[in-house]
């Protein structure tokens, strides 16, 4: 693996211990490799969740897609691999509301990505309102499952939606929203990662989609993960390796060249 090699995210489908990456199409062409998460989100939040293999089995017809799709960050910490639930559409009229706003997101990211700023979300009325109506659904209908222990929403957002399932019993949901115990939730979602992960977990609540579990999530990151190099190389048979036999080549290469 070359040397400061860019960070880039890709779609996978995996099972049995093997993913591969998927090729997207971007303007008209096949593409696999994204620079931001949210780049990449963009690019399947409108494959309908349930007619995700069939459609990308056009632009993938040698890979299995009867296995489950997850997004990864490749390399991560040098060598490593990290991976994360992917965005598709969820149809229905409620989740449209949802899908839309995480969206507009994506693509106010994704366009800071392109030009080299802070990726950080503006913080305006569009913000506050879509994470004040977001908690308040949350709260009001008590959706405790986004707070299990094996969710793939961040522990820090668990402990403060804890605290406002609790308040329930004596509370509304608008004081406790407005309330002091709210403000670390709140700066928490203005960044796009954690409003995603939380958005997905509500979206599995009001939809009859099953989304993987955090143990899912970080098991594919244990996978034998194909095709993570840009589409040019990795459709060279001969130079066809796996995350882990890259990150083992690499780790080996520079205990050698330490010893020299």
């Amino acid at each position: 693996m070359p040397k400061n090699r860019k960070i880039k995210y890709y779609l996978l489908c995996g099972k049995f211990g093997e993913g591969n990456a998927l090729d997207l199409e971007v303007d008209g062409k096949k593409k696999r490799d994204f620079d931001d998460i949210s780049t990449l989100d963009l690019k399947t939040i409108d494959i309908p969740f349930k007619s995700a293999p069939e459609i990308l089995k056009e632009l993938n017809p040698d890979i299995d897609l009867s296995g489950t799709f997850y997004d990864a960050q490749y390399p991560y910490r040098k060598v490593e691999t990290k991976t994360f639930a992917p965005v598709f559409m969820v149809e229905g009229k409620e989740t449209r509301y949802y899908l839309d706003h995480l969206k507009y997101f994506a693509e106010q990211r994704d366009r800071k990505v392109q030009r080299g700023e802070k990726v950080s979300l503006d913080k305006n009325s569009i913000l506050e309102l879509y994470i004040n109506t977001l908690l308040y659904n949350i709260l009001k209908y008590n959706k405790r499952s986004i707070i299990r222990q094996d969710s793939f929403v961040p522990v820090d957002i668990k402990e403060d939606l804890e605290k406002g399932f609790k308040q329930m019993s004596f509370k509304s949901p608008e004081s406790f929203i407005n309330g002091r115990d709210a403000r670390r939730l709140k700066m928490i979602l203005d960044h796009y990662t954690s409003i995603r992960n939380l958005t997905l977990e509500y979206l599995a609540t009001i939809s009859d989609i099953k989304l993987p579990s955090r143990r899912d999530i970080n098991n594919f990151a244990r996978y034998e993960n194909y095709g993570m190099e840009p589409r040019e190389s990795a459709i060279l048979p001969k130079e066809k390796k796996s995350d882990k036999q890259i990150k083992y080549y690499q780790m080996t290469l520079n205990d050698f060249m330490n010893k020299q």
